[in-house]
This record gives structure tokens, sequence and C-alpha cells, in this order.
């Protein structure tokens, strides 16, 4: 079994939203719902028509555009302005986060200490972990995650914690 490995940090607004926008990432790249569906169908629907009039006046149309946008808008929209603001909000008045935490983990678990709190999660009950450039998400179920950033992490820990949750 591999030595306990520890760090201490304190989470920042950066973090979070870095972990809200991954989040997001995730959300958008997963299998459709079936109200999403009937809205991606009314989309497409608009698109053909305004493709037909296109192809038969033989200009661009407005009503081409107008097919892409609400599509285009909301997934940039989630990405830059909800997610970010949301994420930031949640870290301005969750002052648990504001506190020094540390994580530590092993081959068989990982867990979040801080004055106020204490998460125990074995690497077999993860639902699913994912990264990008600044942090690593853990989750514990589709909607409940936890946010390690890779500023406190040498690139050595960074690889054992891509392996752990593998272990499964």
């Amino acid at each position: 079994m591999d030595e306990q490995q520890s760090v201490t940090f304190t989470m920042t607004a950066d973090d979070h939203v870095a972990g809200a926008k991954l989040s997001v990432l995730r959300v958008l790249k997963r299998p459709f719902r079936p109200l999403t569906i009937v809205g991606m169908v009314c989309i497409v629907l608009l698109i053909a028509v305004a493709v037909v009039q296109t192809v038969r006046s033989g200009q661009l149309s407005l009503a081409s555009l107008v097919g892409f946008a609400p599509l285009a808008a909301f997934g940039l929209l989630l990405y830059f302005v909800t997610a970010p603001s949301a994420a930031r909000r949640n870290f301005k008045y969750n002052k648990q986060n504001h506190h020094p935490m540390i994580l530590s983990w092993d081959a068989g678990a990982f867990d979040f200490r801080s004055n106020e709190n204490r998460s125990h999660i074995e690497w077999a009950d993860l639902y699913r972990s994912m990264e990008n450039s600044k942090v690593m998400l853990f989750f514990v179920s589709p909607q409940i995650m936890c946010i390690v950033p890779k500023r406190i992490l040498t690139a050595a820990q960074i690889e054992q914690l891509r392996h752990y949750p593998h272990l499964k």
C-alpha cells in the first residue's frame, strides 16, 4: 500500500469557478434528456426551414442565423456567465471554504478535512472523476463533487490522483 500523502490549502473563488466550468462541460456533453431532445428537434426544424429558404432565394437569410443562435447562446451563457457567477456567489457565502483544508489520500481513500468538516471517501465509492488544466473533480454522486486545485499539487501527486480512481 502506498504511503499517505497530504497537502494543506485554502480554496479560492477561482478554484470554484474552474470546477463549475468543468462541471458545466460535463453536463453539456452528457446524453440528452427528453425535453432537451424536443428542443433540439425544434431548433433543427427551424434550421431546415431556414436552409430551404436560403436555397430557394439564393441569399443567406436572417432566419437561418436565428436557428443557431439559441443553441449557441445557451452553451456560451452557461459556460462563461451563469456558472462562474454562481460559483463566485456560492464561494462568497459558504464561509467553510474560506478556511484552510487538508487533503490527504492513499491507495484506499481520500479525505478532506477542515475545522468544520471531514469527508472520507473510498476510491471505489467515487461516481466519476475528471480534470482540466486547473482542477481535478471527484464526484461522489452526479451533483456532489470535491474540487482539488492542481496549483496545490506536484506533478507526481497529480499522476497519483489520476491513477487511484481507476483502481475500482
